[in-house]
C-alpha cells in the first residue's frame, strides 16, 4: 500500500462550523535497522501494515489551524518508531499488573490515557486487529481489523472511544 497517499486523503477536513482545518504531516522513512532493533527491545514484531507505514514515514502527526491561523502539532495518528518503543517500555513498566506485553501500542487516543495498539505477535502478520486499551478499565475495545480501516474510521469520527 502506498500510505503517503493515502494519509494524505486524509487532510484538508474541517469542522462543519469552518472553526478549523486538520491535515496530517508526514516525516523521513524509519530505518530497518531502527524498526528491527524496536522489535527487540519490545520482543514483538511488527505486523506488516504498521512496518511499511513507518518504512515510508517515521511517525504521523495530525496537525490543525483555527480558522486562518498557523499550523501547529494537534496530536499524534502513529508515533514514530522511538515513541513506540518508549511509550510501550513506559506502559509495561507502570502497569505491570495490566500484562501489557499482550500489546503493540503504537498511537494515543488524545483523552484519558487512552492507547491504540495491535496484540503482540512473535512473528509477522499481514495485519492485526487494532484494539483500544483503557487504564482503568479490564476490558480493551476492539476497533478495527486493521490499521487502514482504523486510520481511515478514526479520522472520519466513524471509530470513537
Amino acid at each position: 500500500m502506498n500510505w503517503k497517499s493515502k494519509l494524505l486523503t486524509l487532510n484538508g477536513a474541517s469542522d462543519p462550523l469552518g472553526r478549523y482545518q486538520l491535515r496530517q504531516h508526514l516525516f523521513p522513512p524509519a530505518t530497518k535497522e531502527a524498526m528491527a532493533s524496536a522489535e527487540d527491545a519490545l520482543n514483538t514484531r511488527f505486523p506488516f501494515s504498521l512496518r511499511s507505514l513507518l518504512l515510508e514515514t517515521d511517525g504521523v502527526m495530525q496537525t490543525m489551524a483555527v480558522k486562518e491561523g498557523e499550523w501547529f502539532d494537534e496530536s499524534w495518528t502513529v508515533w514514530p518508531v522511538h515513541e513506540i518503543v518508549e511509550q510501550n517500555r513506559w506502559h509495561r513498566e507502570h502497569y505491570a499488573d495490566r500484562r501489557l506485553s499482550r500489546f503493540l501500542f503504537f498511537s494515543p487516543a488524545g483523552a484519558d490515557g487512552i492507547m491504540f495498539g495491535f496484540p503482540a505477535a512473535d512473528e509477522p502478520q499481514s495485519d492485526l486487529p487494532v484494539f483500544a486499551w483503557y487504564p482503568d478499565e479490564t476490558d480493551d475495545k476492539l476497533l478495527s481489523n486493521g490499521l487502514e480501516q482504523f486510520l481511515t474510521g478514526w479520522r472520519h469520527g466513524d471509530i470513537c472511544v
